[in-house]
């Protein structure tokens, strides 16, 4: 059933009747919703409120445009869809796709681009082009199906006015959205491949979370009924299993489907190894789901974070590299990375300078579609499987790791294959296919060794249908034995089909190894990148242009010098220049500038050292708070936002206000801007932002340079008393504050379905806070007891649970925050509370519960994630908290418990029925051992 508007001949415009075969010729709009209540709604027109709303400018818009073209008809998200009828809604999200492909006209509505009307028809590209490119219409996951499914679209400004259609606006749109050139052009989406279309809404944004895989169900030509609040991880899950199922062959190439094509064509020869048994038995749903869980298990929380927070390559930048020859560059410092991905030698080594963009490039290389374009010719006939992995050792200790980078690959590979899972790991496929509903509990860490196992099939097996290509960037991070690690990728690099790109610095460990392979060496590339780099900034830079017109000459010398002192370094141009225009900023004349550059060390170190000591004075104890913050967010493996920070950076004050509201729109952003002004003062650019996410200390030369000893005592020895965990400890309970657990009249019918995932969300929440806790110096134990007993407060507020029983606990548990901080071994908060007398309703029983981390009660993803996190903080439970039980009575050892036996037994002696009571007390204990057993076997 579809909805329309009409514009009738009064220039009225109405809802039309709903439609279900035959639809007229009609118009769609695409854009992007602002404030909830300036939309307007299908129930606005049914009450004729609509013209009062803002958003009606956007449908006058779209009706005028539409009759311009011919049009009388026209359709809009927000008003043609009655979504307060579930099956409306159902049924409007699975036929968007098709809706848009089968419009007459689409246009494109960008409220955030405009041009004036005096000159909109003489304004260029280059006018308009930097907003046009920061669009918000780019970030949101609808628009991804709104920009593919139709061949013909025009973008217009938010004045009404005519920007270009989707063919004149090609380039910008490709490097905007990285979606291939073929698929904007409108080739059938089939010919891509799962990962890359995945790949198309991962930086994209919904509102409601499960949105992001439903606006991906036209992509992908399958449909899955909508169920809001299920959450992300299992929309995503249900939207995989349906496209493995689907059995169009036109859309999508599922792995049945290439079975099958096998197996008729006489070519399942290869599929007899052991590693494919699985693939020729019917599969079902428990397959499919067993697939997703192993796969699940095989990703770890920061799977994507590296490659994510590496910056995107400037418009223009790295095109060289897609050259067949570069002039005056010498062999010797150039192999043609081309001719390499279409030659059949397996391995090639980007190096390069600390600082010069190794990762950058790197992360264009995997997004660019070229790259596959021209692996083709190596893969000819044979499926090409692309899967990549950044090593980071500012990160987790498992993204720097052995087993980072082979779970990983193994990752990408079984999105890709999933049907390949079975043969990779047949063990744990047996264990987990009969008892999938208990796969949570059993799943143990990953070993490297295992993987490593799992990961030499892929090697080992001959394979003629399937070509891999894989991507490893940041060898010199990886934490482990790099002899090892580089017997590995030679062992890959040895199979026929395989190949590897990897980057390094240039040490000598890796020269050795790969120096004889097909390689480049990326500072000596890269003078015209950051020629184009330096000129983009400082012309972008208003107040740099009024320099200029004043002293041409020397502007344009200024900027040719930051190119040559550069040396092909990206990391000293991005911080050099960072620091001049902030001199701009401050009343700098162009020779202030000058002479600025020339006091500039062109060493990396020297020149953090210089940036570190120009902090103002009276703020450098609160930029060594904020290093520190840093700093103890990495070491924990949590990404930390811009917001969470401006938490960790609020007064403790903040937690003792009763006032329990989430943060208004206008907030957040006063928040955000605060944040990134202090950072920037602070910090002098170390500490960068980049869409709301604080960028971290992540360039390894830098990271090396703040953690030397005398640097890090340094940084720590202007602010020597704080203590950075109790400061992310207190932004997480101020994020709790900020979630609303109570259900208003108002909205009761919406609410409750939302408000078991925020009480989930706070639990998640309180684990993360507790875990950064155990990570504090024991010394500094008792500083995080004022932090955990406000967040104890802030949480039963929140909950409203008798005992504080959260919702993933049962009956048995012991409260959240008691059961987590005993699991943590936070003792000096446990025993601060037993010598108040708050945990005197603490039973015997709940305590040994919460010591054993044996919870039957307890979430079962949040059991997994404790114990994994337990695994990293030591190998064996400590005593702390046991002894600090045992003192107050809470937990008893079997000598104590016999001897406070005996003594009972003595007081209870009486001289003429002594043996006849012995006997008695003697069949009563058998009795209670025997209830004792009972009770243990039914837990």
């Amino acid at each position: 059933m579809m909805r329309l508007l009409k514009l009738d001949n009064n220039s009225e415009i109405s809802l039309k009747k709903d439609l279900t075969d035959k639809f007229p010729p009609y118009g769609m709009l695409s854009h992007t919703w602002g404030d909830e209540d300036d939309e307007v709604t299908f129930q606005d027109f049914k009450n004729n409120l609509a013209k009062k709303k803002v958003g009606f400018k956007k449908i006058r818009f779209c009706a005028e445009q539409a009759n311009q073209d011919g049009l009388r008809y026209f359709w809009i998200d927000t008003c043609c869809i009655d979504k307060s009828n579930n099956t409306e809604l159902s049924e409007a999200i699975v036929s968007m796709f098709r809706w848009y492909r089968d419009a007459t006209k689409r246009y494109v509505y960008l409220a955030d681009v405009s041009i004036s009307n005096a000159d909109s028809l003489s304004q260029s590209f280059q006018s308009w082009g930097p907003a046009f490119r920061k669009s918000r219409w780019f970030t949101r996951g609808w628009t991804l199906q709104e920009l593919l499914a139709p061949q013909f679209v025009e973008f217009f400004s938010v004045e009404g006015k005519l920007l270009g259609d989707k063919k004149s606006l090609e380039r910008p749109i490709h490097e905007i959205t990285r979606i291939s050139v073929p698929a904007l052009r409108g080739q059938a989406l089939s010919k891509f491949d799962t990962t890359e279309k995945f790949s198309w809404i991962k930086s994209r944004k919904t509102k409601r979370k499960e949105d992001k895989a439903y606006s991906l169900l036209g992509i992908f030509n399958v449909s899955i009924v909508p169920l809001y609040g299920e959450g992300k991880e299992k929309a995503f899950h249900r939207l995989r299993h349906a496209i493995s199922e689907n059995p169009n062959p036109r859309h999508g190439e599922s792995e049945a489907d290439l079975l099958r094509l096998l197996i008729t064509s006489g070519k399942q020869k290869e599929w007899e190894s052991p590693l494919w048994n699985s693939r020729l038995k019917p599969t079902g749903y428990l397959h499919g789901d067993i697939q997703a869980q192993l796969l699940s298990y095989l990703e770890f929380s920061a799977i994507r974070d590296r490659e994510d927070r590496i910056i995107e390559s400037m418009v223009g930048t790295f095109e060289w590299v897609y050259q067949d020859e570069l002039p005056d560059v010498g062999r010797s410092v150039w192999a043609p990375f081309v001719g390499w991905l279409q030659s059949s030698s397996s391995l090639y080594w980007i190096t390069g300078k600390a600082g010069s963009g190794k990762s950058t490039l790197m992360k264009f290389l995997h997004s660019d579609f070229r790259t596959k374009k021209y692996l083709t010719s190596w893969a000819q006939d044979s499926k090409l499987i692309i899967a990549s992995h950044f090593f980071w050792n500012s990160g987790s200790s498992i993204q720097m790791s052995m087993e980072g980078l082979v779970r990983t690959l193994l990752h990408g590979v079984g999105e890709r294959l999933p049907d390949m899972l079975p043969g990779l790991f047949p063990d744990l496929w047996t264990i987990i296919k009969s008892n999938l509903e208990l796969m949570p509990m059993i799943m143990k860490p990953w070993t490297t060794s295992e993987c490593l196992e799992a990961f030499r099939k892929i090697i080992a097996y001959p394979f003629n249908q399937f070509r891999f290509f894989f991507l490893i960037d940041g060898l010199d991070e990886c934490n482990g034995k790099h002899e090892e690690m580089i017997a590995i990728l030679k062992e890959m690099a040895a199979s026929p089909h395989i190949k590897i790109c990897l980057a390094s610095r240039p040490w000598s460990v890796f020269q050795d190894a790969f120096i004889n392979s097909p390689n480049l060496q990326l500072q000596h590339l890269t003078h015209q990148d950051i020629h184009n780099y330096v000129h983009n900034k400082f012309y972008g830079h208003r107040g740099f242009k009024e320099l200029e017109q004043g002293n041409h000459k020397l502007a344009v010398r200024l900027l040719d010098d930051i190119t040559e002192k550069a040396s092909g370094v990206f990391l000293w141009v991005q911080l050099v220049v960072q620091s001049l225009l902030r001199g701009i900023s401050n009343g700098d004349w162009v020779i202030d500038l000058t002479r600025r550059l020339e006091d500039l060390p062109k060493d990396l170190e020297m020149l953090f050292h210089k940036i570190l000591d120009s902090v103002d004075p009276a703020y450098q104890v609160h930029s060594a708070q904020l290093f520190q913050i840093q700093r103890a967010a990495l070491e924990s493996g949590s990404a930390i936002g811009l917001l969470r920070f401006s938490y960790a950076d609020d007064d403790d004050e903040a937690l003792r206000d009763n006032e329990d509201k989430p943060l208004g729109k206008d907030e957040i952003v006063f928040r955000l801007k605060s944040m990134e002004r202090r950072l920037d003062s602070r910090t002098k650019g170390l500490l960068e932002t980049k869409a709301s996410l604080i960028k971290e200390v992540e360039n390894e030369t830098l990271k090396d340079y703040i953690e030397q000893p005398e640097i890090w005592s340094q940084i720590r020895g202007v602010a020597p008393l704080f203590n950075p965990y109790a400061s992310l400890c207190k932004a997480y309970a101020l994020e709790i504050k900020g979630i609303e657990c109570k259900i208003s009249d108002q909205h009761k019918n919406i609410e409750e379905r939302h408000i078991q995932g925020r009480k989930y969300r706070i639990s998640r929440l309180v684990d993360s806070a507790m875990f950064i806790c155990t990570l504090t110096d024991n010394h500094q134990q008792k500083s995080l007891i004022s932090v955990l007993d406000l967040m104890d407060v802030i949480v039963t507020r929140k909950l409203g649970l008798e005992k504080h029983h959260q919702v993933t606990q049962g009956p048995l548990s012991p409260p959240l925050m008691t059961s987590l901080a005993i699991r943590y071994d936070l003792y000096s908060w446990i025993e601060e509370l037993l010598k108040r007398g708050q945990l005197s309703s603490l039973s015997q029983s709940e305590a040994l519960i919460a010591l054993s981390n044996s919870d039957p009660w307890l979430l079962p993803g949040l059991r997994f994630h404790v114990n994994a996190r337990r695994e990293r903080i030591r190998s064996q439970p400590s005593l702390r908290c046991f002894e600090v039980l045992r003192s107050y009575g809470l937990i008893l050892c079997e000598d104590e418990g016999q001897s406070e036996g005996q003594d009972e037994d003595e007081d209870e002696e009486q001289d003429e029925e002594q043996d006849e009571d012995e006997d008695e007390d003697e069949d009563d204990d058998e009795d209670e051992d025997e209830d004792d057993d009972e009770d243990e076997d039914e837990d």
